[in-house]
């Protein structure tokens, strides 16, 4: 899609498709474009009460000159080229970052779970995104994964029907997974630390900020880009 084709009325995901780097400014702004990332720039903007035309030209402006490969457009990229793309940067971050914030989750309910009683929610909202995960990339990786790269290679099609349906359970995961991730910055007031917060408690919300913001663009690559590109390779069969 070339850049004379977006404008106020495009969804908020293609921007990120086409522009990568636009990614944290959308982030920033607290705009979906992952899961809610079909709705229009201009509807995101009149929720946020933002410009919608000078938020235009700063997405259109992110990407100057050549980005680098984890900024490509992956929109131009095949089933494997992606598939390896996503489990060789977001898959192997999760599986090295998640075990950290439970480490550092532990530490804070230790020192202030008595005296702060949000901690504790908190602890069960992050464990419940350790319990999600671990199942949802153990499926893409040992079925849905392997699924598409034969899918790239011999366009033979889902051995156990059509792709869209463990298609669709990935994305219900990615909706709930989702939930979640708003929950906890709900929980933590868009993660503002107390006063007398240790620094144990500093790197748990630094943790998952950035573990969020890589969320948010691993769904969205998965959403947006993996998934409709193999939905519309096996209707090519």
């Amino acid at each position: 899609m070339s850049s004379s084709t977006l404008n106020i009325d495009s969804p908020v995901n293609q921007f990120v498709n086409k522009y990568p780097k636009s990614a944290p400014i959308l982030q920033s702004l607290g705009i979906d474009f992952c899961c809610g990332g079909q709705k229009s720039l201009a509807k995101a903007c009149a929720e946020k009460g933002l410009d919608p035309d000078q938020l235009l030209k700063k997405l259109c402006a992110s990407d100057t000159g050549k980005a680098p490969d984890n900024n490509r457009d992956w929109t131009e990229a095949t089933l494997t080229e992606l598939v390896e793309h996503l489990e060789s940067t977001h898959h192997l971050y999760v599986k090295k970052s998640l075990p950290y914030l439970i480490d550092l989750m532990t530490r804070v309910v230790g020192t202030h779970g008595d005296h702060y009683p949000e901690v504790l929610q908190l602890d069960e909202l992050v464990r419940g995104v350790v319990a999600d995960m671990g199942p949802h990339l153990m499926k893409e990786e040992q079925i849905l994964f392997p699924a598409m790269k034969e899918l790239d290679v011999s366009l033979e099609g889902f051995h156990c029907g059509s792709i869209q349906s463990p298609i669709r359970v990935m994305k219900a995961d990615h909706d709930n997974l989702g939930k979640l991730l708003f929950e906890i910055r709900e929980q933590t007031r868009n993660f503002a630390l107390p006063e007398d917060a240790c620094g144990t408690w500093s790197a748990l919300y630094e943790g998952l900020k950035e573990f969020e913001k890589d969320t948010h663009l691993h769904i969205h690559k998965e959403n947006n880009i993996l998934f409709p590109m193999a939905i519309e390779a096996e209707q090519r069969d």
